[in-house]
C-alpha cells in the first residue's frame, strides 16, 4: 500500500505515513484503530533498530566530543581523530535523529578540536619553557 499524499511505500496497518505524516485510510476510505496501529508501529521500530541506532549515535557524539578535551596533553593527532569522529556521528544524528541536534555536536566538535590542538600546543610550549629556559 502506498500514500495517497506522497506515494511512499506505507509499512502494513500503518495509521500515518513515516515520510511525510498523513493520515493514512484502509481500501474501503475507513481509519484504522490508531491506537492499535501507533503502538505496532513504534513497537516494530524498537525491534528494527532504528530508534537505538540513533540512540547510539548521540551517545557516542557527546562521548568522542568530550574524549577531544581529554586527550589535548597527548599526540596532536589523538584529538584530531576523536573530534572528526564526533563530527561524523554528528552528522548520523543530523540524517537519522534530530537535525538542530546534529548540527549542534559538529559545530561543537570542530570547535572543541581546535580548541584543543591549540590549548594543548600552549600548554606544551610553557612546559617547554619553563623546563629548558
Amino acid at each position: 500500500m502506498y500514500c495517497s499524499n506522497c506515494g511512499e511505500k506505507l509499512i502494513d496497518d500503518s495509521v500515518f505515513c513515516h515520510a511525510c505524516g498523513a493520515e493514512v485510510h484502509d481500501g474501503e476510505g475507513k481509519k484504522t484503530n490508531a491506537f492499535e496501529q501507533t503502538s505496532r508501529t513504534n513497537v516494530d521500530m524498537a525491534y528494527s533498530g532504528q530508534e537505538s541506532k540513533g540512540t547510539m549515535y548521540v551517545v557516542f557524539g557527546w562521548i568522542l566530543f568530550g574524549l577531544t578535551f581529554a586527550f589535548f596533553l597527548c599526540q596532536a593527532w589523538l584529538p584530531i581523530v576523536c573530534g572528526i569522529a564526533a563530527i561524523v556521528m554528528g552528522y548520523f544524528i543530523y540524517i537519522y535523529r534530530s537535525k538542530p541536534h546534529g548540527i549542534v555536536l559538529m559545530a561543537l566538535a570542530l570547535f572543541g578540536t581546535i580548541f584543543s590542538v591549540a590549548l594543548g600546543h600552549l600548554v606544551k610550549m610553557i612546559i617547554y619553557r619553563s623546563l629548558y629556559f
